[in-house]
């Protein structure tokens, strides 16, 4: 057996519209059964280079390639996508993207399937698979009547069915919520111990990272800017910000003691800082804060607001085919300027309602109104006029070549005047941080620039 399950040697890479490289010479070894988190900001390159460990990147994406990557001394340049699934699973960033199944149960066997395993092994690998990311009772589900964060659950099921040597992972967490990111992080290192698999993460999750990754490398501009154990990165604080890297709470929460002149030794547990802190508190004699009662209000201000009413939800149900509740007399109002937040576990019926807001669902019981205008009765063109919608996916609403076009788009159809197209453009991508990628590829971009670009392409 080789020492390294994975060796990356001075690895280029660059898609084929784009003039400059996504990846600049990496040079990487992950040791078997080593759980190697990546980090860095949008646009860093850490889908691209996930995309090199299993032959993705040459054989499907043909792009500009140099250098070497080997998984179990399999060089990934002779071994084709197919060739390579015993030795590496991929979880993708957008989950829809590997949904094959028209149920839940036959997406997960499908893997196993095609590997010519037994019936009874089958079964046991989706029974396993569906107990650890908390689908069990969900096999003769669609899966796309499921919310995100459970397609997400999902793919990584079909994926851990697979049983492979390296598990790749692009942001599995990302449309979790806390409760499901915990499982799942407490899960893959559970099997990472029990199968000795070696896991490869793309996360923003720097708690998590800090807690269960053994080392941890940050990429930039397409080149690794830092590398080690958690507890030796997540400390350099301003270096990881210059990064795009946002440090774990613990280490913002002692940088910010520190500039009130108060000192604690870091660390990134967060049970030790309390400790810490504990202890710091008693030696400076620091009473105890008295209980005070919870001061609660019904709406938030002392008077009704008289800004318009510009949606308002009375009685709102929705039922999936199928028999799914996903909303069960929903009663809200919203007014004009209020920055309201719709908060929930995975599958509470959040995407459901806002849905209802520009008609892409009707009601199945109650009414919807937008500036006074009844959903059930106005088609989604003329609520676009009033409502804009950015996907959870942005990959569901981008469909032009470059990112001009992209946004140039709406404006045409919404009969914005010539003269006053290109302005609008420039002042949404440079809202979004986007300025100067106007004839950019949009699936070229990271999936969080693809986010900006479809929040751009509403805001124009």
């Amino acid at each position: 057996m080789p020492d390294y399950a994975v060796v990356i040697e001075d690895l280029w890479y660059s898609y084929p519209a784009s003039k400059e490289p996504v990846l600049k010479g990496i040079n990487l070894k992950i040791r078997e059964g080593e759980f190697l988190a990546i980090m860095g900001r949008t646009g860093a390159g850490k889908t691209t280079l996930c995309l090199t460990l299993n032959g993705i990147i040459p054989h499907v994406m043909l792009g500009k390639k140099k250098g070497k990557v080997r998984i179990y001394d399999r060089d990934t340049d002779e071994y084709t996508v197919p060739e390579m699934v015993d030795l590496v699973g991929m979880v993708f960033q957008d989950p829809e993207a590997q949904i094959i199944g028209m149920t839940v149960e036959s997406d997960v066997a499908f893997g196993p399937e095609n590997l010519g395993l037994s019936e009874e092994e089958i079964h046991r690998r989706i029974e396993r698979s569906l107990e650890i990311v908390r689908l069990k009772g969900f096999e003769e589900r669609f899966p796309f009547t499921l919310s995100g964060g459970q397609k997400q659950r999902l793919a990584i099921a079909s994926t851990l069915a697979l049983e492979p040597k390296v598990l790749v992972l692009d942001e599995p967490t990302s449309e979790l919520d806390p409760v499901g990111k915990e499982e799942v992080f407490k899960v893959i290192d559970e099997m990472k111990e029990k199968l000795n698999l070696t896991i490869i993460m793309v996360s923003h999750d720097s708690e998590r990272v800090a807690s269960f990754a053994d080392r941890v490398v940050v990429l930039d501009n397409g080149e690794i800017v830092m590398e080690g154990p958690p507890e030796d990165v997540f400390i350099r604080r301003e270096e990881l910000l210059t990064h795009g890297v946002r440090p774990p709470e613990v280490v913002e929460l002692e940088a910010r003691l520190r500039e009130k002149g108060i000192s604690v030794e870091p660390t990134l547990d967060v049970n030790e800082m309390v400790s810490r802190l504990a202890m710091l508190l008693e030696k400076r004699g620091v009473p105890s804060l008295p209980q005070r009662a919870a001061q609660v209000s019904g709406s938030g201000s002392a008077e009704e607001s008289e800004e318009e009413l510009v949606i308002k939800v009375e009685g709102l149900w929705h039922i999936y085919p199928g028999g799914v509740e996903a909303l069960k007399g929903i009663d809200l109002e919203i007014r004009r300027g209020e920055f309201v937040a719709l908060i929930g576990q995975n599958g509470s019926g959040k995407t459901t309602l806002v849905k209802h807001f520009n008609g892409l669902l009707k009601p199945t019981k109650g009414v919807v109104y937008v500036k006074g205008i009844d959903t059930r009765t106005a088609t989604v063109a003329e609520l676009a006029r009033h409502v804009g919608y950015v996907f959870q996916n942005p990959d569901h609403q981008l469909f032009a070549e470059t990112v001009r076009e992209e946004i140039m788009f709406g404006l045409v159809n919404l009969g914005v005047p010539e003269g006053e197209r290109e302005e609008r453009m420039k002042m949404a991508l440079k809202a979004v941080g986007l300025e100067g990628f106007e004839d950019s590829y949009v699936f070229s971009l990271g999936k969080g620039q693809r986010q900006k670009l479809a929040t751009a392409s509403v805001m124009a």
